[in-house]
């Protein structure tokens, strides 16, 4: 049991680390969005480049966040679930109508609800970043606390000297 509990707990470790990166990356996709529209508004990018170049991406992060929520669930991490809800709930109805895909001769359109958005989403996702990120030193205290050698890990990082 002490075996299970050890890799039990090592898995919500590195749970933590992998959505810590992946909220980081999503964060860096939308800012990729941003300055897209931002070139477009310039004249520097047409619209079937902005299309060409962001429907990956937007793909991309829509699977991302699925398949972070499907592993917060696995792992029954319910209050991140929670927070994440609106997010997911957003992501599925705007792929499931088909609004997800940037369509070049609608841009003009949705310029402005566009720049909205990533401007909102890359908020969100540096939160998420910030929260995975104190998850992950909370655990790492933790962890050490009950494992009982949080004595030995301070000697060994040269802290409190």
């Amino acid at each position: 049991q002490n075996k299970t509990t050890k890799q039990h707990k090592t898995m919500i470790f590195l749970l933590w680390i992998f959505l810590f990166i992946l909220s980081a990356g999503e964060a860096f996709m939308c800012a990729l969005y941003l300055l897209s529209y931002s070139d477009f508004e310039d004249d520097e990018m047409g619209t079937l480049d902005i299309a060409a170049r962001l429907n990956p991406f937007i793909k991309l992060e829509y699977a991302l966040h699925t398949f972070s929520m499907f592993l917060l669930l696995v792992f029954g991490r319910w209050g991140v679930i929670i927070l994440n809800l609106p997010l997911f709930i957003y992501h599925l109805k705007r792929f499931y109508m088909k609004e997800h895909i940037i369509i070049a001769r609608q841009l003009y359109k949705k310029l402005k609800y566009l720049k909205t958005e990533s401007i909102v989403k890359i908020v969100v996702y540096t939160v998420f970043f910030f929260l995975y990120f104190y998850f992950m030193i909370r655990d790492i205290i933790r962890f050490a606390l009950d494992s009982g050698n949080l004595e030995e890990i301070v000697e060994k990082l040269g802290l409190f000297k």
